[in-house]
């Protein structure tokens, strides 16, 4: 990819919110070939995005050099607080959603998702695959702020829950990019991990957690 096909009137949040229970750490600073998750996420989102900024419910872990780090403008609501977030501070009219959980995302996919987004209007532009929907790897329009804000007074706090309420395109995955990689587990995190100098760093990294927390 060439800096031409950065896109103009689109930016990019990197959700690292949650809670983390399952994984035991914050997600965003897993380590992977010599990087944590989320400087790969950043340089992958470089490719296609000049405005980079991070949505977290706790700035203070995140240092300068991730680049913009905004707090949650309405605490402990989970993704749909951090998407509202994202849309309030964002200066275009599209942002890019993409969670700290996901090291590797799929640029043909994201090629899709721009391109419907150049089709025709739309609120929502959702992946689709076997697994389901994919909210935290989509894209989402300023005019979701009012919808975003009735949502969160009448306690409704799930993304997914917009969709049908707003102008939503689902975008089909392929079968051969069905790999959206999340990593939620230690067990995932050893999976992703995959070649063996990777996997005595991850397989390390989980002994010491569960000697040290």
């Amino acid at each position: 990819m060439q800096d031409q096909n950065k896109q103009i009137g689109i930016s990019c949040a990197i959700m690292a919110g949650g809670q983390n229970k399952r994984m035991g750490r914050h997600k965003a600073f897993l380590d992977y070939r010599g990087k944590k998750f989320i400087e790969l996420i950043r340089e992958n989102m470089q490719t296609w995005f000049d405005d980079i900024f991070i949505v977290t419910n706790d700035k203070d872990i995140f240092s300068d050099h991730y680049g913009p780090v905004i707090e949650d403008i309405i605490p402990d609501i989970g993704p749909l607080g951090a998407l509202y977030t994202a849309l309030t501070v964002s200066g275009t009219e599209y942002v890019f959603c993409v969670a700290c959980d996901m090291p590797y995302p799929n640029d043909s996919l994201i090629s899709r998702l721009i391109q419907a987004s150049h089709d025709r209007y739309y609120d929502c532009l959702v992946p689709r695959g076997e697994r389901g929907l994919e909210p935290l790897f989509a894209l989402y329009r300023k005019s979701l702020l009012s919808l975003i804000r009735e949502e969160i007074t009448s306690i409704q706090f799930k993304i997914s829950g917009i969709y049908a309420k707003c102008q939503t395109s689902y975008i089909d995955i392929p079968y051969d990019i069905q790999d959206i990689i999340n990593i939620n587990t230690p067990g995932d995190y050893l999976r992703f991990a995959g070649e063996t100098n990777d996997r005595i760093e991850s397989e390390s990294y989980l002994i010491q957690e569960r000697v040290f927390t």
